[in-house]
């Protein structure tokens, strides 16, 4: 993270502890997330509660290779992946779009329940930050996203 990403999330945490009390700052335990939120937390005064759960969506053997990699090396999985199917899971256990999104909504339940009333942060990833939209909007998965989220890392 940027020197300039740092100072940004310590304004952050600044501004929203202005705002009134944050009860609680969760994050994916991914190294750019736990950048993220380091300063965030610190200018807040609060610990981060890390969670494995909050981390992006796995890609299985996609992972790490952009489009026109992945299109070489699975070119009938490629084109399946580009029909958007929710029920699509690329190859070497990665997550459906599906499976993922039920794996963040049931992320988020106890992280919820622990602060009923309570103000929390996450900063985690846009994919998931995707899917809290999702399901706080009532989106459908195969509907297009509108990029309405924030703080992903």
């Amino acid at each position: 993270m940027s020197a300039h990403g740092v100072e940004q999330a310590a304004q952050l945490g600044v501004r929203l502890a202005g705002e009134g009390r944050i009860d609680a700052v969760y994050s994916s335990d991914l190294q750019r997330a736990r950048q993220t939120v380091q300063p965030f937390a610190d200018a807040l005064g609060l610990e981060i509660r890390l969670a494995e759960s909050l981390r992006e969506r796995f890609y299985g053997a996609f992972q790490g290779h952009d489009s026109e990699e992945i299109n070489t090396k699975f070119p009938a999985e490629y084109v399946e992946w580009q029909t958007r199917d929710p029920g699509f899971a690329p190859p070497g256990d990665g997550e459906s779009q599906r499976v993922f999104y039920h794996r963040v909504v049931h992320a988020m339940e106890p992280i919820v329940a622990a602060h009923p009333g309570g103000r929390i942060a996450v900063v985690t990833h846009g994919g998931v930050l995707d899917c809290i939209y999702r399901f706080a909007s009532k989106l459908a998965l195969s509907d297009r996203a509108n990029g309405r989220c924030s703080i992903a890392a």
